[in-house]
This record gives structure tokens, sequence and C-alpha cells, in this order.
């Protein structure tokens, strides 16, 4: 078999979220000869800069993300949040940056592989906290629109449960929301029920947390969670 199909078998692996290596024999061995053959590795990293893609992390496995926006691999918008309304999507964005923030408070805490447990709860009442936090924070002047999700989720914390289940555009489904999307992308695993959900962190999520600290606006939230994880 080529090195191409190789490499495109490899790639595709790493385009499933819930493939793992030691599941799966071939997808073992491949990561291991990406990680050691020069020249293998220099094929898979043609292929995946040829479709928009970037390795962030081979270690345990292949963990991509985007370079190019214009990716066929690109998720729109509708294919990851399907009908959620502009505010909606804007709650369940921050939550995500929430989890992520507070899971890793400060840059150094990327640095340490040990699995995290964070709770829809705990993130819940953690962002109530942020809110406070924000009002007195002149955030506009870093990052445009940061305000304006502070004031969304202010706004919609109090809507309480409907029959038992979160009511749709509150602060608790928002959470809830970001927690069930990641754990489809197997970014984390849930462990229990405790805490409306506790769930585990995996290798990929602390990888794809790193490429966040790109963004200004996952820097703002992690100095906010660290100033509070401090206290």
């Amino acid at each position: 078999m080529s090195d191409i199909q190789d490499a495109s078998y490899l790639i595709t692996c790493g385009l499933k979220p819930k493939l793992v290596p030691n599941k799966n024999p071939r997808y073992r061995e491949l990561l291991e000869r990406y990680n050691l053959d020069a020249e293998f590795h220099g094929v898979v990293e043609e292929i995946t800069a040829g479709q928009g893609l970037v390795i962030l992390d081979s270690s345990r496995l292949l963990v991509l993300g985007l370079k190019d926006q214009n990716s066929p691999y690109a998720p729109t918008i509708r294919d990851v949040f399907g009908n959620v309304k502009p505010e909606e999507r804007m709650m369940i964005g921050m939550s995500i940056l929430a989890l992520a923030a507070f899971c890793y408070p400060t840059p150094e805490s990327l640095d340490n592989p040990q699995v995290i447990y964070p709770s829809c709860y705990n993130i819940r009442e953690r962002m109530r906290e942020l809110v406070e936090m924000a009002s007195n924070i002149q955030t506009d002047e870093e990052v445009p629109g940061l305000r304006q999700v502070w004031e969304i989720i202010k706004s919609n914390e109090p809507i309480q449960r409907k029959n038992e289940k979160h009511t749709r555009g509150s602060l608790a489904w928002a959470v809830k929301f970001a927690f069930s999307f990641l754990e489809s992308r197997n970014f984390i695993s849930q462990t229990s029920d405790d805490q409306e959900g506790t769930f585990a962190t995996r290798e990929k999520f602390r990888v794809h947390v790193k490429n966040m600290m790109l963004h200004r606006s996952f820097q703002v939230v992690q100095e906010m969670a660290g100033m509070m994880t401090s206290n």
C-alpha cells in the first residue's frame, strides 16, 4: 500500500472523534510510523496542509485542527449547532471557553496532563461569578463584543427549569449543551450524574485548549478564571 494511502487513512482516523489507536491496530501502527519515519511524516503533513488542516498533537492520537477556514472539513454553524439562535450560540460558546479556562486557569496548567473532572453545576456557578466579575472589568477595550456575551448570560441566567428540564435559552441549558457537544467530539467523557453531570477531560481537550491560547477572548476568560481560583 502506498504512503499516500496510508497517510490518508491516518488522517481519516484523526478526523473521527471517538476513534482511538488502542482499539485500531492499523491506526496505532501508522501513528507510530508518523512519529518515527521522517519521510512518512512529511507525506502526512503535506496532505493535511493541502486539506486546510494542521496536526496539533500526535503523542497518543492524531489531533487535527483547522488551518484554513475554507477547508472542506471546516464545520459550518449549522453542522455544529443546528438551529440554535445567535444569542444561544454565544452562550454555548462562552460555556466552552469557561470550561476550558477553569480546567486550565493558567498557561502553565496546560502542561499538566492530569485528568480533570469538571461538572455542569460547577461550571454554571463559576460562570455566574464570571459575570459578576466582568461587570467591574472593561473587557470591551480588549475584546469587542465580549461584554455583550456577559449581558446575554446575565439576562438569561435566572430562567428556571420546566418539567424537570433546563429551559432552552437558560444558562443551565447552554452549559449542558456545551458539555454534550464536547462529549460527542470525544473531548470529555461523562463519569457520573453527580452535580448535573460530571465529566473527565481527555488529552485531546487539553491539546485543543492550547490552541485556544491564540485567541484573546480565551486569554481574557482564562485570566479571570485564574484570579478566581487563586482566591
